[in-house]
């Protein structure tokens, strides 16, 4: 009797091992399982089983219900372990950020753990990063007296193809629901496509971050090199059509870095499609490569854009 007990239960406990392993293996750690995922979970505990039992006995039929239940249980525990786990860093990073820092409740209550938690870690790595340019944003967030907080929110664009938006007004950075919701869009295995400026293929949502950051930090110097104040910012399209004037020269400083640096390669071309949209994307693009790309090939487009900044009122801290 004992052996017969034993023979079910490892053949039971193999076909949970194999069915837990290939769906925490196919769906990212942090990642809630999808319906789909779950449907497949468990149509691969049924084959599996009726491959060991006879497909019509009461003993395959009761092996597939034990099977099941003790895979879910096995796979939800995972899930709760390592989701509690993200959890805990997505509150240490958003801890770390500066003072004038937020993030709204839907962004943590609807953005997936992971894209959540490795924005906020390029967020906050380009906060450290460029320490001049923060305090010049926190000195100027605080005497707002309409908004002194830089927030991270989910909007729905207008534009159905944009992910991300850094708002004129230096209000913070808008994220796409259609994109960042959960389970609407696989932000974690998306590549970047050749209208995208270079990055590393694993760095797709940083750089999203992080030309939404190359935004502001352009919105923030242009703000100050013209003795504008942050509260010329009422009319948000004419505002960016007067910042789109002023990006020009910086763009021109740029390119001319980079054919002084290189001139074999030609900036524009290698910088994207998206980059010729007009002189603030082609910044936007050029610094998401400074921060996201280690190709050597582009090495030229990153010094390029450090000789830039590095010239500003914001000392970049290499």
């Amino acid at each position: 009797m004992f052996e017969k007990i034993k023979k079910h239960f490892l053949k039971i406990l193999s076909v949970v091992v194999a069915s837990s392993v290939m769906l925490t293996s196919t769906s990212a750690p942090t990642q809630a399982f999808s319906l789909n995922e779950l449907s497949d979970f468990g149509k691969g505990i049924i084959n599996r089983t009726k491959k060991i039992y006879d497909d019509n006995t009461d003993v395959c039929n009761s092996a597939i219900v034990i099977a099941l239940v003790a895979a879910l249980l096995i796979t939800i525990g995972f899930n709760i372990e390592t989701t509690t786990n993200v959890d805990k860093e997505i509150k240490k990073y958003k801890d770390r950020a500066p003072d004038i820092f937020e993030i709204e409740d839907e962004v943590v209550r609807e953005t997936d753990p992971e894209v959540l938690l490795r924005t906020l870690i390029q967020l906050n790595k380009l906060f450290d990063k460029y320490k001049s340019f923060t305090k010049e944003l926190i000195k100027t967030k605080k005497y707002n007296n309409y908004n002194n907080k830089f927030t991270i929110r989910l909007v729905n664009h207008s534009n159905e193809n944009a992910l991300a938006s850094a708002c004129v007004n230096l209000d913070g950075i808008d994220l796409s629901r259609k994109y960042y919701k959960k389970n609407n869009y696989n932000l974690i295995n998306q590549k970047p496509d050749n209208c995208w400026s270079p990055c590393d293929e694993d760095k797709y949502i940083e750089h999203v971050i992080s030309h939404e950051f190359g935004h502001v930090m352009e919105f923030l110097y242009i703000s100050k090199q013209t003795n504008r104040p942050w509260e010329w910012y009422s009319n948000p399209a004419y505002t960016y059509y007067l910042i789109n004037n002023e990006s020009e020269s910086i763009k021109n400083q740029i390119i001319n870095n980079a054919n002084r640096r290189n001139k074999k390669q030609n900036i524009c071309e290698d910088l994207g499609t998206y980059a010729n949209k007009d002189a603030c994307e082609f910044f936007a693009e050029a610094f998401a490569t400074l921060e996201t790309s280690t190709d050597s090939k582009y090495k030229y487009i990153r010094n390029a854009v450090k000789d830039v900044i590095s010239d500003w009122c914001f000392k970049v801290i290499i």
